[in-house]
């Protein structure tokens, strides 16, 4: 299943891990014995346990479900990613039913409050990213097909810390525990013997374990459990309540979305907040909204963004100029994807769910002479990689034909702080 949040960071440690309950501006982490070195995380499907999928009162059951890592976690990184694979499977009442997952990966990390107790942080979040390709069951050599595609899936997830009993060669892991996890599912073929109500889109549930440990390339096993850093950077907001953030493409510029040497671009972007923000907070959420767009030297382009939100997070640290050198935005879209139109469908592009985290970074703008004027902060994309699926490539499209490939976003988003009485507050990211 899915893996991430703002704030994560892999911290590798010399000495056998312990669990450190969160500060105010701490963010789950996850502590190995690498060191220096870089550690490999694995997971496998909890032994003696079967991850459960119900879709439309019907299970999806393996008996071997493996996470292989893609590439190694070093030092201080902010996140890691794991490819599902699974293998002897029954879905629907079909026995050798296949769970393809070729170009999916799974991503998260833990959240809310840890209990020293029950070692198990309360809840956390698991981000599935499939670009055009999502995971396909095909159940009764496709007379009963459903697929799953990218989403965030933030219910029902949670983390624990798994201690060695009595031997000592054992190494602490840590566990990620689906509890009926909503989980958005196409239910794609509906034939004979499929005991699906129809087709379309529906809400499954997710139940099971994910049991991961930490190796070395010398395949050494490592401790490895979910901890906490201090220092995560944060929302400063100046008012007594909690504000309303909202973005707009900075005055006077344009952002650029460019796809195989063609641009998109857009008069206006807006970015309005999915409720309300308090002060601390350590990430924004927005939803995007474009109009009077050129795409692809078409001008009227449309840019649907119903299903979408981003995510935006400061990391690394702060400079002189009010600069933080790195920062991430997460896109999710649960359903269907960011969707570009242009020339009347001749022309299109969709952007699903995925993090970009290079080419990103943040920065505080202090007013000069004008007092009614507030702090606010900006968020700056410089040449960000961005997985996109070219779809439609008709007459007159500059595309290089359809498939996947890899865009570049360049501008800039400013952020302001809105109080309940449409007053602007004061509001910066604090390291």
């Amino acid at each position: 299943m899915p893996i991430k949040r703002p704030g994560l960071a892999l911290v590798l440690v010399s000495a056998m891990v312990v669990v450190v309950a969160p500060s105010a501006l701490a963010a789950p982490t996850i502590e190995s014995e690498a060191g220096s070195n870089n550690a490999t995380l694995m997971g496998e499907q909890a032994p003696g346990t079967n991850d459960v999928l119900t879709v439309d009162g019907s299970n999806v059951e393996c008996s071997n479900i493996t996470y292989n890592a893609n590439g190694e976690t070093a030092n201080g990184a902010t996140n890691f990613s794991l490819h599902p694979e699974f293998s002897s499977c029954t879905a629907f009442g079909f026995i050798g039913a296949t769970v393809a997952t070729a170009n999916c990966n799974y991503r998260g990390m833990a959240g809310g409050t840890y209990s020293e107790v029950n070692k198990t942080w309360n809840s956390g979040e698991l981000e599935l990213s499939c670009g055009a390709n999502p995971i396909k069951i095909n159940a009764g050599s496709g007379t009963c097909v459903a697929t799953i595609g990218s989403q965030v899936i933030n219910s029902g997830i949670k983390f624990s810390n798994m201690a060695p009993a009595n031997n000592t060669n054992e190494k602490m892991t840590f566990t990620i525990h689906a509890e009926n996890a909503v989980t958005a599912v196409v239910r794609n073929v509906d034939g004979f013997g499929c005991p699906f109500t129809g087709t379309g889109v529906l809400n499954g549930t997710y139940n099971g374990l994910t049991a991961l440990a930490c190796t070395r390339p010398s395949e050494v096993s490592l401790g490895c459990t979910a901890s906490s850093v201090a220092g995560t950077p944060t929302i400063e907001i100046e008012a007594t309540n909690s504000v309303t953030l909202m973005g707009e493409q900075a005055p006077g510029t344009n952002d650029v979305l460019t796809v195989d040497g063609s641009n998109v671009e857009c008069s206006t972007i807006t970015y309005n907040a999915n409720g309300e923000t308090a002060n601390g907070a350590t990430n924004v959420d927005l939803h995007p909204e474009f109009s009077s767009c050129t795409a692809f030297g078409f001008i009227g382009a449309n840019i649907n963004t119903t299903n979408c939100n981003y995510r935006a997070m400061a990391s690394g640290t702060e400079d002189a100029n009010m600069y933080f050198n790195a920062g991430e935005l997460q896109l999710t879209c649960n359903v269907s994807a960011l969707t570009i139109n242009a020339g009347s469908g001749t022309c299109i592009v969709t952007i699903g769910t995925q993090a970009i985290s290079s080419g990103i970074r943040f920065s505080n703008m202090t007013p000069t002479n004008n007092t009614n004027e507030k702090k606010n902060f900006t968020i700056h994309m410089v040449s960000a990689p961005v997985a996109l699926a070219k779809n439609q490539d008709g007459f007159g499209c500059p595309l290089n034909g359809t498939g996947i490939t890899t865009g570049t976003y360049s501008g800039t988003i400013t952020v302001r702080c809105t109080q309940p009485t449409t007053t602007y507050a004061n509001c910066t990211v604090k390291p």
